[in-house]
């Protein structure tokens, strides 16, 4: 069972903090939005962490858009 990490971070391009939550359990990424949302992705050459960024400021992208 894999532990979640929480993220919050300041997005420069969306002008807000931004939060969620990670976790990885063998090699896929799930990141967690405060309100549910999820995301799944095959971790790579970046960082977990990264990845996890990237994708937060990509479902708030999706959310605001």
């Amino acid at each position: 069972m894999a532990n979640e990490i929480e993220l919050i971070f300041r997005d420069k391009e969306l002008d807000r903090l931004v939060r969620g939550k990670f976790k990885v359990n063998r090699g896929v990424l799930t990141v967690t939005t405060p309100d549910g949302r999820q995301k799944t992705a095959q971790l790579g050459e970046n960082a977990a962490d990264t990845m996890a960024r990237t994708m937060l400021h990509d479902m708030n992208c999706e959310q605001a858009g």
